[in-house]
């Protein structure tokens, strides 16, 4: 059987699948949201839009280790702890503003948490959400699927 876990980042979303309110970003910076589902599975959806603030181009990237980047706001460009391209779990998105940016696959990107201990699960992956060119702070909704076989 296939347990599916949404996650929602947005001012509007239904609060049963609703993680956080939207995420707000300060100009100049790039931002990590942590995902907390499953620490393996599938990523079956990643959407990204602007919703409010000065107009911007953006990437996303999703990534399994903490190691990458932490958690909170880093200064453009980002200098990442380790080479990202070892722990992306999806290619990266590109979108201009006020257009959805978008990856999805019927089957999902498998992936597992790499921080993960022997006895201790990390139900995590990391969203790294870069605005570029923005003068002000931006704000984003973000939607995520994750997948999990549970039989």
């Amino acid at each position: 059987m296939l347990k599916v876990y949404p996650i929602l980042f947005s001012d509007t979303a239904p609060e049963a699948y609703k993680k956080g309110d939207s995420v707000v970003i300060t100009g100049g910076k790039a931002s990590v949201i942590r995902l907390e589902g499953f620490s393996e599975g599938s990523l079956a959806r990643v959407a990204v839009i602007q919703t409010a603030g000065s107009a911007a181009a953006f990437a996303v990237d999703v990534v399994n280790s903490v190691e990458v980047l932490a958690v909170g706001e880093h200064s453009i460009p980002v200098a990442p702890g380790v080479p990202i391209g070892l722990y992306k779990v999806i290619t990266s998105i590109a979108g201009s503003s006020g257009q959805l940016g978008l990856s999805q696959s019927d089957i999902g990107f498998p992936f597992i948490n790499v921080d993960a201990k022997q006895t201790e699960a990390e139900p995590y992956l990391y969203l790294i959400l870069t605005p570029t060119g923005a003068a002000g702070a931006t704000t984003w909704d973000i939607a995520v699927l994750m997948a999990k076989d549970v039989n």
